[in-house]
């Protein structure tokens, strides 16, 4: 269906009067200063059709960051999952990276939820890429480029600043409809590094990260705001993907996007795990929620799959769903056996592996991974598993 402004920035309006993330701790903020002088015209973010050619290495820019620890290549699917305590159920947004060009990166974000799926398109300027301090987390705009904006990425210069700095600019901006909707001004100031547990494929990974904190002032829906900001920003300047963001004071129950879960064609590797464990859990097949549709963004991870089998034509799969605790046992286990054999059927139809090679089962949510009680959990939980036979 075609959405026609992104769900991040309709999830931070939600935030702004009722609250939309649940996991978030309540916070409220009355300051009622006025906003910041308003940013030079040079900083304004505004919507175009093109981005402007990024003269430069591009080639050699591109190719690093296609090494980097979280590469950012064709088919990089990042997920954020957030728990709707008014419906009952989660909503698992994907920003999907579609195209690397040399003058733009072409994403798509969606999110599965109850009522269908929404989302749309972002091209990020690599210019932005390299100098921009605005970050933006939407997708779905028309036209579909926010200049001077980054969308899960610090810019290079930006991320530079804060390590040897110690502290940069941060602006976070928010488009509805064609409009600027939020626009809050400050910094980001180092708080040191650490790692942050993520899946990163089949399993989870202690990625390194810079945390940072700051505060933002400024307007939202046309109200005065000044919010905490935080973040958890992987710790390679080849690619420094924003991988845990938040703005806690913005509305009853604050604003995030957690990437909890990432996945990407990983040129053979997935093969080498089946070869020498037979049994690998894959989190990069994607499903709308309560649904057995499976998601458009899981076709390089499909396709990993369906190329390990032309290799290994002896091998065989069964391939076992699992789910979360939402919901009935009964319903789970129906839901967990129509995933598998989802799965099963589109190796089958899309990538033409022999029906008798592949068999499915469903375990629905009797063999967790983590607990249920938190979203990542559930995230975690959530998951296809491959056995050779």
């Amino acid at each position: 269906m075609k959405w026609q402004s992104s769900w991040w920035p309709v999830a931070l309006m939600i935030a702004l009067t009722a609250g939309c993330r649940q996991s978030t701790p309540p916070a409220t903020s009355e300051n009622t200063s006025a906003p910041p002088a308003e940013a030079p015209a040079t900083e304004k973010a505004f919507l175009s059709d093109e981005c402007p050619p990024a003269p430069g290495a591009t080639d050699q820019e591109i190719t690093a960051q296609a090494t980097a620890v979280v590469p950012l290549k064709q088919g990089l699917t990042l997920s954020t999952t957030w728990h709707r305590a008014t419906e009952g159920d989660d909503v698992e947004c994907l920003t999907h990276i579609q195209d690397i060009g040399g003058n733009a990166v072409t994403a798509t974000a969606n999110c599965s939820m109850s009522t269908g799926t929404q989302g749309g398109t972002r091209r990020t300027c690599r210019a932005d890429m390299r100098n921009a301090y605005m970050y933006y987390t939407g997708a779905g705009d028309e036209p579909d480029v926010l200049r001077g904006t980054t969308m899960f990425t610090l810019s290079k210069t930006a991320f530079a600043e804060l390590k040897s700095k110690g502290t940069t600019r941060h602006r976070f901006v928010s488009v509805s409809e064609g409009a600027i909707i939020g626009d809050m001004d400050g910094s980001l100031k180092k708080d040191g590094t650490g790692t942050l547990a993520t899946i990163v494929n089949d399993r989870i990974v202690e990625l390194p990260v810079v945390r940072a904190t700051g505060t933002l002032r400024g307007t939202a829906m046309g109200k005065p705001v000044e919010t905490r900001v935080t973040a958890a920003i992987v710790d390679d300047d080849r690619f420094p993907l924003v991988l845990d963001y938040a703005l806690p004071d913005v509305g009853a129950a604050g604003f995030s996007v957690r990437y909890s879960k990432v996945s990407f064609a990983t040129d053979g590797k997935l093969e080498q795990q089946l070869a020498g464990e037979e049994r690998i859990d894959v989190y990069g097949i994607y499903f709308d929620v309560n649904s057995d549709h499976v998601r458009d963004e899981s076709a390089p991870v499909l396709k990993e799959i369906a190329d390990a089998l032309g290799r290994n034509p002896q091998w065989q799969l069964t391939i076992d769903g699992h789910t979360d605790s939402v919901g009935s046992a009964q319903a789970n286990m129906d839901l967990s056996r129509r995933r598998s054999e989802a799965v099963r059927s589109a190796l089958v139809e899309r990538y033409s592996i022999d029906a008798s090679r592949l068999s499915a089962r469903g375990f629905g949510d009797t063999m967790p991974k983590e607990s249920n009680d938190r979203p990542e959990g559930r995230a975690r939980n959530r998951r296809v598993e491959l056995v050779r036979r």
